[in-house]
């Protein structure tokens, strides 16, 4: 059940922001709005490690546990329509899933429309996704099928949306796996 602290926050943030965004036309204007409440977050736990790399052509905030070893991998795609973003805010949040979670998040900065207009942002992420699939640190299976030891009959191509693929599981019955 959702909190009366969290109903408060998105009653705020309804007629707030969500009105903001809405009666904003204006690109750069609803930019400065939204960079504006990013100064607004939180710090984060002091386990948190934050980092950024380059990955495919791509800066990307890199967020973890300090003293990690962990393979899990989450390549988290910000929302904001690729047009704005607030990257305090989703760090933040990242850095909330990460540390009970024990994962490696990988936050894209890509580039926005209208200066780079879409499918620019989404292929940027396309490109980061399959570096990751190209350098093993993701898998092309839901993390649920990995764990029960179902894989993809040559696991070197992902699988593409609406793709059906054989796979092998223990015991030959996907069922049992």
């Amino acid at each position: 059940m959702i909190s009366w602290q969290a109903k408060a926050l998105n009653l705020f943030l309804k007629q707030t922001v969500k009105r903001s965004i809405e009666n904003t036309k204006d690109v750069n204007k609803l930019r400065f709005q939204m960079l504006a409440l990013d100064k607004f977050v939180f710090g984060t736990s002091a386990n948190i490690q934050h980092s950024q790399s380059v990955r495919a052509g791509t800066l990307c905030d890199e967020i973890q546990l300090k003293f990690s070893n962990t393979k899990k991998k989450l390549l988290y795609v910000h929302g904001g329509a690729f047009v704005f973003k607030t990257p305090a805010i989703h760090n933040n949040f990242i850095a909330r899933l990460a540390e009970p979670l024990d994962l490696h998040a990988i936050i894209p900065d890509y580039q926005l429309a209208p200066e780079q207009p879409f499918p620019a942002a989404l292929d940027c992420s396309y490109d980061i996704y399959m570096s990751l699939l190209d350098a093993g640190t993701l898998s092309n299976l839901p993390a649920g099928f990995k764990q029960r030891g179902i894989r993809v009959r040559d696991e070197a191509q992902s699988i593409q949306p609406g793709e059906f693929r054989d796979v092998d599981a223990p015991g030959g019955n996907i069922r049992d796996a």
